[in-house]
């Protein structure tokens, strides 16, 4: 009789097949499982095993003990701080950022609370080994304007302006605006209704050519640039000798010019409402003759609604009027002004726009036909002295053809 032998193990052996896969799979199945709670574990999810749950109990290494994070100082923040704490509400301070990050800050007050807070903040800044440098001005209207330059160890400094009113100047009542140093119409001016009113652009810098202008003695609106080294005299002259101020409101130009008066206070399509409110109270404040305001540039801004919604709204809350200066065709400051029933104008002619200034008769004579045919217009020239020659033989040539010159603001109905 032979012996018997094993048998040789087959896993593919049909009476075992299905058993063996069986095993195959649930074992697959387990480490994968395994491995799905662990990488669980790791990222912080939820896992179910207990060896994890010892392995979170590891204490970690503790830290070499070194300096605490040292906290960047922020002049916004501080200046909110300081004020806040001194009794000032928050919305007393309009801030603003430069392109180079130096903070732009402009505080409302009166004088008892400029004496105040004013040594309190110069104590502060000294603590926290801030230079500072004190300016102080006074501009139209008897406001007092001091300037604090401060400049931190590290990083973007900044200015902050205390704009007050002493009692004395705050307690007089506005004088009576002087009558117009303005020769009295024609007989024939008088009956038409059909106008024609100039703004010259880009005043603040030449107080002689604002001279000539007054002797002119012509209607006439001056837009002025709020941060020219001569803006506040320009403004107060004009409004003694009988001329229009408005504002002339740097914006953003589709190719990234500025401007022969530079970027100073230049409003972009990127900053926030409080940066350009906080840049619109403050020209304000530089140019209280001002009853409008005018795009100077602003190619990109008249364009965005954004913008024009915050620049407008301010315009309504202070009652000043707009005039779209029309430096692109697909502007929707105008109109955007309508309908939020702000009174507004569109420019119709450019005297000098371009560089030949000897066009500047014929773009006159231009203007003058407009105003016939649509009973008013509006044109815009520059300080120039070709424009300026022009501009002498502008009221004849206005009532030769039974035209009125005005005012700006003559023109809103």
């Amino acid at each position: 009789m032979k012996p018997n032998r094993k048998k040789k193990f087959n896993f593919l052996s049909p009476d075992r097949l299905i058993l063996n896969l069986t095993i195959v799979l649930a074992a697959v199945a387990f480490l994968a499982t395994i491995s799905l709670d662990y990488l669980n574990f790791k990222k912080g999810k939820v896992h179910y095993f207990s060896w994890v749950k010892k392995q979170s109990n590891v204490v970690a290494p503790a830290r070499r003990p070194g300096r605490p994070p040292v906290e960047e100082f922020s002049l916004a923040d501080y200046l909110r701080r300081e004020l806040k704490e001194a009794g000032l509400a928050e919305n007393r301070l309009s801030l603003s950022l430069e392109e180079d990050g130096k903070l732009q800050a402009l505080v409302e007050l009166d004088e008892q609370e400029f004496k105040k807070i004013k040594p309190r903040i110069l104590k502060s800044l000294k603590k926290k080994k801030i230079k500072t440098q004190l300016h102080e001005t006074r501009a139209a209207g008897g406001r007092i304007l001091v300037s604090l330059d401060m400049t931190p160890p590290q990083g973007p400094g900044g200015k902050l302006v205390f704009s007050y009113l002493t009692p004395v100047e705050a307690a007089k009542p506005s004088p009576p605006e002087k009558p117009a140093a303005i020769a009295p119409p024609s007989s024939m001016a008088r009956k038409t209704q059909k106008k024609v009113a100039l703004v010259i652009d880009d005043m603040g810098n030449d107080l002689e050519f604002l001279q000539e202008l007054i002797n002119l003695g012509v209607p006439l609106t001056v837009a002025v640039l709020p941060e020219a080294p001569y803006a506040s005299q320009t403004a107060q002259l004009a409004q003694e000798k009988g001329l229009e101020v408005i504002i002339h409101l740097p914006l953003e130009a589709l190719n990234g010019q500025v401007g022969y008066a530079g970027a100073d206070g230049l409003i972009r399509a990127s900053m926030s409402a409080e940066e350009i409110r906080a840049i619109l109270e403050k020209d304000l404040s530089l140019l209280p003759q001002a009853v409008g305001l005018n795009n100077h540039m602003g190619s990109r801004a008249t364009a965005d609604r954004y913008l024009m919604e915050i620049i407008l709204d301010f315009l309504k809350e202070k009652n000043l009027f707009f005039l779209d200066s029309k430096t692109t065709p697909r502007s929707i400051a105008y109109d955007l002004a309508i309908k939020k029933k702000i009174p507004a104008l569109s420019r119709n002619v450019f005297l000098d726009a371009d560089e030949n200034h000897l066009q500047v008769k014929e773009r006159l004579a231009e203007l003058l036909h407009y105003a016939l045919k649509n009973g008013q217009a509006v044109g815009i020239g520059h300080p120039f002295p070709e424009t300026l020659e022009v501009l002498r033989s502008y009221r004849a040539e206005a009532e030769r053809l039974g035209l009125e010159p005005v005012k700006l603001s003559s023109l809103l109905h």
